[in-house]
């Protein structure tokens, strides 16, 4: 990924389209890496909470891949402190999204679309 002016970075092709395709398996995951750190969070961050942070997190990554602005990545990462979520549960959320796609490495996922996941986080 090319850094461009206004921290914008050159979208990387194939992850958007794929990110899509894959959105419940990687929100299901999400999901999972947050009940994993419950007890990281701050109080007013329920449980319930968590289906629509994960649904959240795949939506701007996906936003992120596409348009290449890392001030969208800044942004969630603002969003998810401000929601309550502590250290681990923000860190075990980009382990879970890295994870998601190596484990799930298909045609669509090259050095540098490993390189776009990393560079959000």
């Amino acid at each position: 990924m090319t850094i461009t002016s206004n921290n914008i970075q050159a979208p990387h092709p194939k992850i958007g389209p794929w990110l899509l395709d894959h959105n419940v398996s990687l929100r299901a995951l999400c999901q999972s890496a947050l009940t994993a750190t419950i007890f990281s969070n701050r109080p007013e961050v329920r449980p319930s909470h968590f289906a629509r942070i994960a649904a959240e997190e795949a939506a701007v990554l996906g936003e992120y891949v596409i348009s290449g602005d890392s001030r969208v990545a800044l942004e969630r990462g603002r969003n998810l402190c401000r929601m309550g979520l502590g250290t681990d549960a923000v860190l075990g959320l980009g382990q879970a999204i890295r994870r998601f796609c190596i484990d799930n490495n298909s045609a669509a996922f090259d050095t540098q679309a490993i390189q776009t996941i990393e560079d959000y986080h």
